[in-house]
């Protein structure tokens, strides 16, 4: 959120966690230390899924209480559109040859704006862990996770 934001200084959420309601007290009259920045505790809203859901509080999973780490490929799409993104999921598989992924990837990051993320299965790669890339122009508007 913070990197489709560039170049906008107003406007943008103060999350003031990092300081302690008490520590502000000793801060200078009328200084103001927050940043306007995106965290966990305001992009994700009531209309996400929340952070204590993220760090693993069980959600309803097809009928049962589940922990849910993490926002899953298809949740990310949601936290983004919340904040009124334009936002597009493509899923690729097997089937899918090279050559069209590479078309179509060139062609999003052609457009002035556009951004996409990348999440593939790590294991695949022989690496652990879940993973994403994210190639992108300076300015973004769009997000489109693939």
């Amino acid at each position: 959120m913070n990197a489709l934001s560039l170049g906008k200084k107003k406007g943008l959420p103060q999350d003031t966690y990092s300081i302690a309601e008490d520590e502000r007290a000793w801060l200078l009259k009328g200084f103001n230390p927050f940043l306007g920045k995106y965290t966990p505790n305001n992009v994700l809203t009531d209309q996400t899924k929340t952070k204590i859901e993220v760090l693993g509080k069980p959600i309803e999973i097809q009928g049962a209480m589940k922990k849910d780490f993490g926002l899953q490929l298809r949740q990310l799409p949601q936290a983004l559109s919340a904040h009124e993104l334009d936002v597009r999921i493509r899923v690729v598989d097997q089937e899918m040859h090279d050559e069209v992924i590479k078309r179509e990837l060139a062609k999003n990051l052609a457009g002035p704006g556009d951004y996409v993320l990348v999440n593939y299965h790590r294991k695949t790669l022989s690496q652990k862990g879940g993973g994403h890339s994210s190639p992108s122009e300076p300015m973004m508007r769009r997000a489109i996770p693939f």
